[in-house]
């Protein structure tokens, strides 16, 4: 949706419930969370607010109602993206890696350092320089070269 045409949709609210509800900051606050929207949408949950509330709609109240349009179009631009990048190797494109606990043999997953990670994974923790100090990758385990049950055990002994 245009800015042009959400202005049009927003003239309608400013109509009903009044300038002092829609100054220009928060008119372009809405926008920039629901600008994905597709017009035809939109204009129905404009028309439904306008029949159905008193009270001036706000921001929370066009993301509630629209939050599976919202969801579905970051969902569709993040395919978008997948699309075009190549595939990590060391995350074969989840976008995460899993790693081990040296001390106490514990799973945990971290964001890939690859594009994938920042995309698909934003809020798993992200790698670090030196972390190999402390934990071992799931490539280490699978070769031999990290034993997790013998970490775990020793962790169980310590404490």
């Amino acid at each position: 949706m245009k800015f042009k045409e959400y202005s049009e949709q927003m003239q309608r609210l400013v109509k009903v419930y009044g300038q002092v509800k829609y100054p220009e900051e928060r008119i372009s606050m809405i926008f920039d969370r629901v600008g994905t929207v597709d017009l035809d949408s939109f204009k129905r949950q404009v028309s439904y607010f306008i029949g159905a509330l008193e009270k001036a709609p706000l921001l929370n109240d066009f993301i509630d109602s629209l939050g599976s349009i919202l969801r579905e179009s970051v969902k569709q631009s993040i395919e978008e993206k997948l699309k075009h990048l190549p595939v990590c190797v060391s995350c074969n494109g989840t976008g995460h890696e899993t790693m081990y606990d040296k001390g106490n043999g514990w799973e945990y997953a971290f964001q890939c350092h690859c594009p994938r990670g920042e995309l698909l994974q934003p809020s798993f923790p992200k790698q670090y320089a030196g972390m190999g100090s402390k934990y071992a990758s799931h490539r280490a385990y699978a070769a031999g070269r990290f034993n997790r049950i013998e970490a775990i055990r020793n962790a169980k002994n310590v404490v």
